[in-house]
Formats: structure tokens, C-alpha cells, sequence
């Protein structure tokens, strides 16, 4: 072969290799996407099918635990994530995931009764639980740290579009096929989402021993699990009931044990050393707060329009998701904006944005404009999306590259029990107004809904301390480099 021709054959086996390159790390960036939104959409698509549920098997309290085996399956599982993909690579726990979330969701759509489901749905959350934070580090690992940004703002979007739209679409498929349509809708999305699995480039796991932390297993699980049941507990018992503060005592011994456990241990199942950096712990607190700008609204504005406006599920998920332009616009305009400004300049601008979108859903009545209503979610949407991706991005660009598996489960970790700390405050609320104004009044969620303004409040005390640690780290640059 002549000179010319080797040179030849090289470009274009290079020019290949690039073109190979470029289209894997568009299907990791479409897969790990497609999984996130699939997780976080079964959260809220569900919920509008409850009632048909009840009604085919004919037992409504049971009904609650089709959400709840869930939510308590996708964080507890959420625990072993890091140590699933540092043993096996992102790649195959992500694909094993997805096959788990499928086989769920299939067994979901054939239950022959209530309890067949809920045992199913708590198969496809503990799925949920690993495919979330694992489409997180195949995102991360597959795109160049100068990306970073773009990326967790791609996937923030999706994972806070899911929720708004999955009343939306729950509530067409129960009309138009019935409760199990919401759980058929996975199985093709699985199937394609799979197809796609197939040219995703696998990555060598971590080099090392992996050995299974057993009691960090342990007691982090009993921890998270205790956790959410005592939130979802919140204002149905007085404080000083005995089971509450059982469950308490619980929380805190098993939360000390698992934290003294992953301190002293070689091979901890969740890395807390990572709080070491104080932008990393800023940018946590912020996510914890973070659950209610993003979860408080969800239990507020459908409830307001379906027992206060006599507004049906579609046309609830429809005015819910009008948030999702506010989310999308936050998307295209925040990497671009942690380029010029630190992420605690980006916070507080977020927070004073949900905030004033946040007034008028206080000074809601029975005959507020839905015009009014649909402005401020867009611009509660904006702001949190704004403060969400800023904490987001900040925080895995603190830490080093080989700890992203580690930060990705803490951080969702964290988003879910902020979450859940908000519906269940939210909750309390709510039941508190009802009982004073006799009924589900539009005075009732406008009280709720200042819980919700205390809490967004509240949240620009880390975002300061975030800005601090952030202005520190650029001195020390700056000082270094002289």
C-alpha cells in the first residue's frame, strides 16, 4: 500500500472512529434520558388512576400503598446504586435495571389483584431506585467536564418535566383504556430504550476489590425507609405519640450507626467523605430544600383545582404542566449562565423568581384567573429550574470524576426525601385547613401554599453559604496561581 493510500486509509478509519464516538454518546444521552424520565414519570402518572383501581378491586385504603410501595422501594434501593455500578459498570446496572422496571411494569398491568400490584409496583420501584441515579452516571461519564452543565440541565428538565406531565397523561390513558394503560405505556418504552442499550460503549468498572458494605446496607436502608414513613406520618399523629417516637428513636440510631459506619470503613457503601468540600455540602442542603419548590405544587395545585374549581384530572395535568415551559426555558439558559456567574448568583436569582410565583398561589381564591395560575407555575418552573440545575451541576463538578456513582445516589437520595418531606408537611397543612374552614376551600390551599413560600425562603441561606464557598475556592485559585 502506497504512502498516499495508508494516509488515506488512516483519515478515514479515524474520520470512522469519530463519527462511531460521537453516535454512542448520543444513545447514552437518549438512554439515560429516556430511563430518567420513565422513573421519575411512573411517580405522578399513576396517581390519577387510583380511583379506577379502587374501584376494580374494591378496596380504597389499600389503594395508597400502590404509590407508597413505590416511593419506599425507589429510595431504599437507591442505598446500593454506587456499589452496583462501581462492581459492574454503569452500562449493565442500567440495562439489568430497565429489564427490572419492564418485568414490573408488565406485571402491573396484569394484576389479578390489589396486593399482586403492589408487590409488583414495588419490584419495578426498586428498579426505579437504581436506573435513576445510574442514568445519571452514564450521562455524566459518557460527556467532557466542559459539559457537565448541559448535561445535568438536559436531564434535570426531564426528571422535573415527568412529574408535571404525568398527571396529563395519566389521566388520558385511564380515560381512553383503563387504569392498566398506565403501566403498559412502560413496556414499549423499556423495549426501545433496550434496542438502544445495544450501542452504548461498555466501560471497564472500577479498578479494585468491591466488597458489599453489609451493615452500611443495613442501616442506611432501615434509615431512608424510617424516614419516609415518619414524614408520611406527619400531622395524622400527635408528635408526642408513641410510634412516632419510636420511629424517631429509629432514625436517629440507625442513622448514626450507618454514618460512624461509612466514616470508619474502607469500602463505604456511600462515600460522606465527599462532604469534606463545602461546595458539594451546600449544593446538598439546597437539593434537600429544593423538594419544596419541586414537590409542594404538585400536592397544592391539583388538589386546589379539583376540589376547590371541579376541574377533572386532564384538564388538571394540563394546567400542571404548564410549568414545564418555565423548566425548559431554565434548561437552554442556565449552562450559559453558570459560565458567567457562580452558582450561588444563580440560586438566589432562581429563588426570588419561584418566590414571586409563588404570591399568587397564597392569595388564590375560587375565582382566581387561570391565566394568572398558568404565569405563575411558568415562572415557579424558571426559578426552580434555575436553582435546581445550578445546585445540580455545582456539586458534581466539585468532586472528582471517579465519584460521580457515589454523588449521583446521594443526590437523588436527597431530592426524593426533600420530596417527601414536602408532601407529607404540605399534606399536614392541608388537613389542618380543612378542619378549620370546614372542607376543601380555596382559603385552604392558599394557607398551604405559604408553608411552601417559607420553605423557598428558607432555602437562600445555603445558596449564600454555596455563594461564599464558591468565592473562597476562586481566592485560593487565584492565590495558587501566583
Amino acid at each position: 500500500m502506497t504512502p498516499d493510500h495508508t494516509d488515506l486509509f488512516t483519515q478515514q478509519a479515524s474520520s470512522h472512529h469519530f463519527v462511531s464516538s460521537a453516535t454512542s454518546v448520543y444513545v447514552s444521552v437518549f438512554a439515560a434520558v429516556g430511563g430518567s424520565f420513565l422513573a421519575m414519570l411512573d411517580t405522578t402518572v399513576v396517581n390519577v388512576s387510583l380511583h379506577a383501581t379502587a374501584r376494580q378491586f374494591g378496596d380504597v385504603a389499600g389503594s395508597q400503598w400502590i404509590l407508597t410501595s413505590y416511593m419506599l422501594a425507589l429510595c431504599a434501593s437507591m442505598t446500593g446504586c454506587a456499589w452496583l455500578v462501581e462492581r459492574f459498570g454503569s452500562k449493565k446496572v442500567f440495562t439489568a435495571s430497565l429489564i427490572g422496571f419492564l418485568v414490573g411494569s408488565l406485571a402491573c398491568a396484569l394484576s389479578p389483584t390489589l396486593w399482586f400490584l403492589i408487590a409488583a409496583r414495588t419490584l419495578a420501584g426498586m428498579a426505579a431506585g437504581v436506573l435513576t441515579p445510574a442514568s445519571t452516571v452514564m450521562l455524566t461519564r459518557s460527556a467532557p467536564r466542559e459539559r457537565l452543565g448541559h448535561m445535568q440541565s438536559l436531564q434535570g428538565s426531564v426528571s422535573m418535566i415527568s412529574p408535571l406531565v404525568g398527571p396529563t397523561i395519566g389521566g388520558l390513558l385511564v380515560s381512553a383504556a383503563g387504569w392498566p394503560a398506565v403501566y403498559w405505556i412502560n413496556v414499549p418504552a423499556c423495549i426501545v430504550l433496550l434496542w438502544a442499550m445495544r450501542y452504548v460503549p461498555s466501560e471497564k468498572p472500577e479498578s479494585g476489590l468491591h466488597h458489599l458494605d453489609l451493615p452500611g446496607l443495613v442501616t442506611g436502608t432501615l434509615t431512608i425507609l424510617a424516614c419516609i414513613v415518619l414524614c408520611g406520618m406527619l400531622g395524622t399523629l400527635p408528635l408526642h405519640h408513641p410510634l412516632i417516637l419510636g420511629i424517631g428513636l429509629t432514625v436517629v440510631m440507625s442513622g448514626t450507626l450507618f454514618i460512624r459506619r461509612e466514616l470508619r470503613t474502607r469500602s463505604p457503601l456511600l462515600n460522606l467523605r465527599l462532604y469534606s468540600s463545602a461546595i458539594y455540602g451546600w449544593s446538598s442542603v439546597n437539593i434537600i430544600l429544593l423538594g419544596f419548590h419541586l414537590y409542594a405544587p404538585m400536592v397544592i395545585i391539583p388538589l386546589y383545582l379539583q376540589a376547590a374549581r371541579g376541574n377533572d384530572p386532564v384538564e388538571t395535568g394540563l394546567i400542571l404542566s404548564v410549568g414545564g415551559i418555565g423548566v425548559v426555558a431554565a434548561g437552554f439558559t442556565c449552562p450559559s449562565i453558570l459560565r458567567r456567574f457562580h452558582g450561588g448568583h444563580t440560586m438566589i436569582a432562581g429563588i426570588m423568581i419561584t418566590l414571586i410565583g409563588s404570591v399568587p398561589l397564597i392569595l388564590v381564591d375560587g375565582s382566581t384567573s387561570y391565566e394568572v395560575l398558568c404565569t405563575a407555575l411558568v415562572l415557579r418552573g424558571l426559578g426552580t429550574g434555575m436553582t435546581v440545575f445550578a445546585a445540580m451541576t455545582r456539586a458534581f463538578e466539585a468532586i472528582p470524576r471517579e465519584s460521580i456513582a457515589d454523588a449521583s445516589s446521594q443526590l437523588n437520595l436527597l431530592q426524593r426525601l426533600g420530596g417527601t418531606l414536602a408532601a407529607a408537611v404540605t399534606l399536614m397543612a392541608i388537613r389542618q385547613g380543612a378542619a378549620e374552614h370546614h372542607g376543601l376551600t380555596a382559603q385552604v390551599f392558599g394557607a398551604a401554599s405559604l408553608w411552601m413560600f417559607a420553605a423557598t425562603a428558607l432555602t437562600f441561606v445555603p445558596a449564600a453559604f454555596l455563594l461564599r464557598a464558591e468565592r473562597q475556592q476562586v481566592r485560593k485559585g487565584a492565590n495558587h496561581d501566583r
